[in-house]
């Protein structure tokens, strides 16, 4: 009923473009509602209230930033006496190990173990902290001064389990840097939203905060994880725990720079995911806030409208091959230049976005890409980013379904057919093929 009544109003015939629409406006309305919805927390308190803190850093060939990592960490805003800085080297292969040993001393500790991945890195770092209060750090990311005062404040004043941080692109050079750089701003605005919907449903790498006896409640890291910051938030959801999303605690992260690697890197998020989700699927129904009854059917229907999309826009491009093919092989190639026949603007515009037979439908694209927009730029602007990169933003606005498109196509082909996939130093064998040939294994190092 509600589709039938939006193609009257809009006047589309086509029930893949008006779902597309009624789903993209409505998902996108609670999204922003709840952005603005969300009251900032005032949560500093005062500096003799503040707690101990383990910062464990997991590096694996890290010889480039592990420098940057601990001077920023070193310099930030908070009691010399109540932190510790634990550089656990995962069996490099390069000098992060030397490098590290150089900032050894009163608050820097570096461990040295057998290559076994980040989870066991990060699990051998939490057995070896001191503190209450954990805060788990890429190798490659960078801590705004303030942030762990702001991000431990949620700790004791929200009594969260965990904590998320506002997570910026350090220096994007290049475009697909600039294009992370628009991706990582919108995340943030989204992170803002689930916060108030209470679905986090990661607790990014880069800087989250963990009270310690959240791990003795709720279980370490997993290690046997293509995603260990994605299931341990799922977990912490499913069994009814707290995570809060900290919007002026800032951690720069370092992205990767060509599409390759960026490939590879978001199908093992999407994939960790699929996974994940699948994993606590009973339990986040039950438990987790409105991550079961909103954000994951969210994702999942969004999921299959892409590919329904891209289906439409497969077969409109095939009819218009086959109108561009009939008309040349039928030697009218006048007719097939002359705008009278054929507008070359409209076939394009309609085989890249189905929309051009359709006004109506495309204004409505055309409103959603420009709220898209003018959110990134008002939270960029808002979180403090010195700079707004235009060209990103462009390339998120324009390519995005593209590119999710071939990420996910991977992520299915790699799902059901997948023999073995390495991630980094963990390979991953749990595809439906292998599972039918009775040789699954979950992850194998």
């Amino acid at each position: 009923m509600l589709c039938t009544a939006v193609s009257n109003v809009l006047g589309i015939d086509d029930p893949v473009l008006t779902l597309s629409v009624v789903v993209s406006v409505f998902f996108l309305s609670v999204y922003v509602l709840a952005f603005f919805v969300w009251k900032r927390r005032k949560a500093e308190i005062p500096e003799e209230r503040l707690p101990g803190v383990s910062i464990v850093v997991p590096a694996y060939n890290e010889e480039e930033n592990i420098a940057d990592t601990i001077e920023s960490l070193l310099g930030l805003d908070y009691p010399k006496d109540r932190l510790e800085i634990i550089v656990v080297d995962d069996g490099s292969t390069d000098r992060t190990y030397d490098v590290a040993k150089k900032y050894e001393g009163d608050r820097v500790k570096v461990i040295r173990k057998e290559n076994g991945g980040k989870s066991s890195a990060l699990n051998a770092g939490i057995r070896a902290a001191k503190y209450d209060v954990i805060a788990c750090m890429d190798a490659d990311s960078v801590a705004t001064g303030k942030a762990l005062k702001t991000l431990v404040s949620y700790i004791v004043e929200e009594n969260a389990d965990a904590v998320t941080p506002v997570m910026h692109v350090w220096k994007p050079r290049n475009l697909i840097e600039k294009f992370q750089w628009a991706e990582y701003i919108l995340s943030n605005v989204m992170r803002r939203a689930l916060d108030t919907l209470q679905a986090q449903y990661v607790t990014p790498g880069p800087f989250s905060l963990f009270k310690k006896e959240c791990f003795e409640k709720y279980g370490y890291f997993d290690e046997d994880n293509i995603t260990e910051d994605m299931e341990m938030a799922m977990r912490i959801q499913a069994k009814g725990g707290k995570i809060v999303h900290a919007s002026d605690a800032i951690v720069y992260t370092k992205v990767p720079r060509d599409i390759v690697s960026l490939i590879k890197q978001r199908v093992r998020w999407n994939l960790g995911f699929l996974e994940n989700a699948w994993k606590y699927r009973r339990e986040i129904w039950k438990n987790g806030g409105d991550m079961g009854i909103f954000v994951f059917p969210a994702i999942f229907v969004g999921l299959f409208i892409t590919f329904l999309l891209a289906y439409k826009m497969a077969k409109d491009f095939m009819y218009h091959l086959e109108v561009i093919t009939t008309t040349v092989s039928m030697g009218g190639i006048w007719s097939l230049i002359k705008p009278a026949s054929w507008d070359l603007s409209k076939v394009l515009t309609s085989t890249l976005f189905g929309l051009a037979s359709f006004p109506p439908a495309y204004y409505t694209t055309v409103l959603l890409a420009a709220i898209t927009v003018a959110m990134i730029v008002y939270y960029a602007k808002k979180t403090g980013e010195p700079r707004v990169y235009w060209s990103g933003i462009y390339v998120l606005v324009s390519f995005y379904f593209f590119f999710m498109l071939v990420v996910w196509t991977i992520i299915l082909l790699v799902k059901i057919f997948g023999r073995e996939v390495r991630f980094g130093g963990t390979v991953w064998r749990n595809s439906v093929l292998n599972q039918l040939a009775g040789k699954y294994t979950a992850v194998q190092r």
